[in-house]
């Protein structure tokens, strides 16, 4: 068995009063892209890389995922210009999937709105989505609105296994200004962690996944 390991910086950012930035921080924010920059109401930015299969899919054997999880080295923050408010709110939506989901709005959209994975409203199939944890935090009282204290955790994903040789991981953080007095938000370092092991199936078996994972890789399924 191996682990894999992908890192997604620690995001920082900071509204101006015209509009959402990053915050000028060493290490911060690096491969994170905007959403959006100009709502005050809220900030969405995208972090994406990728595992690199190729050592573990070598002899022609299928890579099977045994386990995945999501490590941080502390908590989100949340800034206000008046400290105290209860409301105001981070989301971070963590994903490895077999298929490329992209960087368009739209897709990511959906990803918010019906998850990935689930039918009707979501974002590809159960099958692409191997591991996506949706937490929120939100501001209160007794933490003076500094603390984001977690107040949901949702987690889905099929653990599939693979013919591809990659693997994609995303970060997705959404900030919400919902008491109007938010001027800054901050998440950790995330740590996305696979254990997996590669098997030499038959090789009629293993010539349908390798054909499946290229129809995959080709066009998203999304029945």
């Amino acid at each position: 068995m191996k682990q894999l390991a992908k890192y997604h910086a620690p995001f920082a950012v900071e509204w101006t009063g015209a509009e959402w930035r990053f915050q000028a921080l060493p290490g911060y924010n690096d491969n994170y892209t905007f959403f959006t920059t100009t709502n005050p109401a809220n900030v969405a930015a995208l972090s994406s890389t990728y595992f690199d299969l190729a050592g573990l899919a070598i002899d022609d054997k299928t890579v099977m995922t045994e386990a995945i999880a999501i490590q941080e080295a502390y908590f989100p923050t949340l800034s206000q210009n008046a400290p105290g408010g209860a409301g105001d709110q981070v989301w971070i939506y963590d994903l490895i999937t077999s298929i490329p989901i992209g960087t368009d709005e739209a897709d990511w959209a959906k990803v918010y709105f019906g998850g990935a994975g689930f039918p009707n409203f979501g974002i590809l199939n159960f099958e692409h989505v191997l591991y996506q944890r949706v937490r929120r935090f939100t501001s209160d009282v007794d933490h003076a609105g500094f603390v984001a204290v977690k107040a949901g955790d949702e987690q889905s994903g099929s653990l599939a296994p693979s013919a591809s040789d990659r693997l994609y991981s995303y970060r997705l953080v959404v900030a919400y200004n919902v008491t109007g007095n938010l001027i800054g938000a901050s998440t950790p370092t995330g740590r996305h962690l696979i254990a997996a092991s590669a098997k030499e199936e038959a090789e009629y078996e293993y010539l349908m996944r390798l054909m499946r994972s290229y129809q995959l890789q080709q066009q998203p399924d999304v029945d």
